[in-house]
């Protein structure tokens, strides 16, 4: 900060260390710390111009790789071939086993697993490694707060296998042919709060970068921007709340790899939950039929634009506040917006039946 005063603190190590790395600090002044004797998370505060930390940490682990921190203190990791989230439920600052959740291998054959990020509603990516020894990217939203990843374990032994579902686990498959399909890797780097991912689709002859999205699905980036665009985008690494997104590109007659972002052509209307450029009864009506419903957060094609992963009054309120924003699709012009009195009567009423619905 050049033209802003400030402090700069020498961050404490962990009793016998020799070294250490900050690697990254989050909105409630944790720092993540990484170091010769492993991954650490120190609490510091800022009172009356004096940087302080907090007097107790423990390690997270030891010898890790790839790490990433949320808002929420919650760290990401890998450690040798198996990825892990801890979260400090107690709010000791002291890592014990029974807050770290190990992502299980999807293959007794391969046992490994990545994972890259965590945004600030929990949601962690990755890739894991199928039977065909290829790496299939996916997205964990722990949907019930158990800190488990829940999914069908058919043959009861701990490991993903192609036929047993998750409600909890979105898998990118390697290709068309399915979950395990002998060709295809995909790789998901990142994930913002609103649930849109992004990684890179891998095989022997290409590398293409990809967007994923409730709403939309998987697709490929050299597919949604300008075709005139010189060069192919080979993987895309981070994605920010705005829709800003780091990629690798390459023109198509080279192998010099180049830095890319990428920047929305326009915001996204806030309320419009089917991303048709309007507000209207199609999005309340997503809200209604997702009424009290736990749901992915961010997910805002089951009616949560407020990322709590919960449908009630504050997405409803998304909605009824941004009403007949935008241009009905079809009509080629801005609509005409009610009178704030009608919009606001018209919300009174839907609140009203929802509660005697709901025996309130």
């Amino acid at each position: 900060h050049a033209h802003t005063l400030g402090e700069m603190h020498e961050l404490d190590l962990n009793p016998g260390a020799t070294f250490g790395k900050a690697l990254r600090v989050n909105n409630a002044g944790h720092v993540l710390i990484d170091g010769d004797s492993g991954l650490y998370r120190a609490d510091v505060a800022l009172n009356a111009g004096v940087v302080s930390e907090a007097g107790t940490r423990s390690l997270i682990a030891a010898a890790t790789a790839v790490p990433d921190m949320n808002d929420a203190g919650e760290v990401s990791y890998i450690v040798g071939n198996a990825a892990y989230v801890w979260r400090d439920l107690d709010g000791d600052n002291d890592a014990e086993a029974s807050e770290t959740t190990q992502i299980p291998f999807m293959s007794t054959a391969f046992p490994n697993t990545q994972v890259f990020s965590i945004n600030n509603t929990g949601q962690v990516v990755g890739t894991m490694r199928n039977d065909y020894a290829r790496d299939i990217g996916f997205i964990w939203t722990d949907l019930n707060g158990d800190h488990v990843v829940d999914w069908d374990d058919t043959n009861q032994n701990g490991f993903f296998e192609a036929n047993e579902p998750s409600s909890e686990v979105f898998r990118f498959h390697g290709d068309a042919g399915g979950i395990n399909a002998p060709a295809g890797n995909t790789f998901v780097f990142d994930i913002n709060d609103r649930g849109i991912a992004v990684g890179g689709y891998f095989d022997s002859s290409d590398r293409m970068a990809f967007i994923y999205d409730p709403i939309g699905g998987m697709r490929f980036l050299d597919d949604l921007i300008d075709p005139g665009f010189p060069l192919g985008l080979r993987e895309a690494n981070a994605i920010n709340d705005a829709g800003h997104i780091t990629a690798v590109g390459r023109q198509f007659s080279s192998s010099e790899d180049r830095l890319v972002l990428l920047t929305p052509l326009a915001d996204a209307i806030e309320g419009d939950l089917d991303e048709d450029g309007f507000v209207g009864i199609n999005d309340l009506n997503i809200v209604l039929a997702n009424w009290n419903q736990s749901v992915p957060p961010g997910n805002t094609s089951l009616g949560d634009p407020t990322n709590d992963g919960f449908v009630g009054i504050d997405d409803l309120n998304e909605v009824l506040g941004h009403w007949n924003m935008g241009t009905p699709p079809g009509s080629g012009q801005a609509a005409s917006i009610p009178e704030p009195g009608g919009v606001l009567l018209l919300g009174l009423g839907v609140l009203g039946v929802l509660r005697r619905g709901n025996g309130c």
